[in-house]
């Protein structure tokens, strides 16, 4: 992603049905969207009193990816959740990643997503 992560600011985090946006100002002044399209999945733990952004990273093989899916597959015993389409195209195609942004006193920002994009 064409963003400078670390001494980053994240000015909010916006979340709707289909996508999370993570508002980002860079150290230089530059204001960025991290578009989350088709999340399944979002945490924050520990959050205290910082929004600068030691580093992030993207992956595709993460516990939190499968702990999602299996929540998912739980509830399709009943509501069939997993096997049908969601309101969502970007969360139809089931392929997920997820984005790990690790703030400077150690709080981590997770988002499980279908793809990413970066909007100035």
């Amino acid at each position: 992603m064409d963003i400078c992560w670390p001494d980053s600011e994240i000015i909010a985090i916006t979340l709707n049905y289909d996508k999370i946006d993570v508002h980002i100002e860079e150290s230089t002044g530059l204001k960025k969207h991290v578009h989350c399209l088709g999340f399944i999945g979002f945490e924050c733990k520990g959050f205290w009193d910082e929004a600068i952004i030691e580093s992030a990273a993207i992956s595709s093989n993460h516990p939190m990816i499968q702990e999602c899916v299996e929540k998912i597959k739980h509830r399709t015993n009943v509501y069939n959740v997993y096997e049908a389409d969601s309101g969502c195209e970007a969360r139809n195609l089931r392929d997920w990643q997820l984005l790990t942004i690790s703030l400077i006193d150690g709080c981590e920002i997770n988002i499980v997503c279908s793809s990413f994009s970066v909007k100035f």
